[in-house]
């Protein structure tokens, strides 16, 4: 049960942090200038590390990493919290 407990709260933080991710593609040219303002906005990866042009891009890039080639964020918010109902049931 933990780790679908884990799986969740990293799919919560990948959705949360989508829109920033967004918004910063279409105001900032570089994925180097996207970490830096991550990273002066105080915000880490999920696991606490600075962010970095590589893993800034591999986020991004993940949202449209699953068999739709497409990413939702109200489908997605759906799944989570069909997802959070299921655990908190058992």
């Amino acid at each position: 049960m933990q780790d679908l407990k884990n799986a969740l709260h990293k799919e919560q933080f990948k959705h949360t942090l989508f829109p920033s991710l967004l918004l910063l593609v279409q105001e900032v040219s570089t994925w180097e200038a996207r970490a830096a303002c991550l990273n002066r906005a105080g915000m880490t990866t999920f696991h606490g590390k600075p962010w970095t042009k590589q893993n800034v891009h591999k986020q991004f890039n993940a949202y449209w990493g699953n068999d739709a080639s497409r990413y939702s964020w109200h489908e997605h918010q759906t799944q989570l919290n069909d997802i959070a109902a299921i655990i908190s049931a058992a």
